[in-house]
């Protein structure tokens, strides 16, 4: 696993950190458009941006707000990190976008960790 690439230098990375700053704010309406413009249609036929955030919404309504507690890959066009809740609650998540401009994101999946 790398940990090499300057969060700026990647795509991934600076989408998660826009994401994780919407979600901490709890501003529905720029997560919503954060989300429709981020995600890759793929991704938004499967979920909608507004299920999406509800789904944010009902997260941060248990866990409180996150940050990211580790990078643990973080390649201009993937990342790993470890995040954390203010409940204590630690999850990983794992987010990769497209290499071509706007590089949206075409994978994003978050899992229990220890």
């Amino acid at each position: 696993m790398t940990d090499h690439t300057p969060i700026g230098a990647s795509q991934a990375a600076m989408r998660l950190v826009a994401q994780t700053m919407l979600y901490n704010k709890a501003d529905q309406e720029r997560l919503i458009q954060f989300l429709a413009d981020a995600y890759a249609p793929d991704l938004l036929s499967e979920q909608s941006a507004i299920e999406k955030a509800a789904a944010f919404a009902a997260m941060r309504r248990i866990l409180g707000k996150i940050r990211v507690q580790k990078w643990i890959v973080i390649e201009k066009h993937e990342i790993v990190a470890r995040m954390e809740s203010e409940q204590g609650t630690r999850f990983v998540v794992e987010l990769r976008c497209h290499d071509a401009y706007p590089h949206r994101i075409v994978y994003f999946m978050q899992h229990p960790s220890s």
